[in-house]
């Protein structure tokens, strides 16, 4: 794996000539691409340039192309996006911007972030307008919307949950 400044760590394999981002800080075990163990031992034969079509013999995943000067290793930032919504950051798989946010699915990933809240009692999601925070959920008029829950560990078994507020019967403002 190569490291320059203002890059991303990625990974070559000498077999394939396949360039990756590892999800972990742990070196990869396999190629994704052909599923060579072998992926990060240099081969000596010719390799095309992914950007230029040169070919030339590579001796290390970190010798740039004769041809053009860049590295084989190069991870272009444009693949990488971030969710302005849950600040959720993933690389894109094709050549088009996707439409939605892969965790929180939001369609408004790339647009400022939306005065949102969250009740942490009933789970509810809802926008607000930007004079402040609300006092109550708007579904279950919980006054304790955005305080966190507490969490509770058996004492037997060891599982962690968290626990909402009680209900009482004729009080839905708890």
């Amino acid at each position: 794996m190569s490291r320059t400044p203002n890059r991303t760590v990625c990974a070559f394999c000498y077999k394939c000539g396949y360039t990756w981002i590892p999800r972990g800080p742990e070196v990869s075990k396999r190629c994704p691409r052909c599923h060579s163990a072998r992926w990060n031992v240099p081969v000596m034969r010719e390799r095309e340039c992914r950007f230029c079509g040169h070919h030339w013999k590579m001796e290390s995943a970190n010798d740039p192309c004769p041809g053009c000067g860049r590295d084989q290793t190069e991870c272009t930032s444009e693949r990488h996006l971030h969710c302005n919504q849950c600040d959720h950051d993933w690389i894109r798989k094709g050549a088009n911007i996707p439409k939605k946010c892969p965790l929180c699915r939001s369609a408004e990933w790339n647009k400022p972030k939306a005065n949102r809240g969250m009740c942490n009692q009933c789970g509810h999601i809802w926008r607000f307008r930007s004079g402040g925070t609300p006092e109550r959920c708007p579904f279950c008029q919980s006054k304790i919307w955005n305080r966190p829950l507490k969490a509770v560990r058996c004492q037997r078994c060891g599982h962690l949950w968290k626990m909402r507020a009680p209900r009482t019967a004729g009080n839905s403002s708890v």
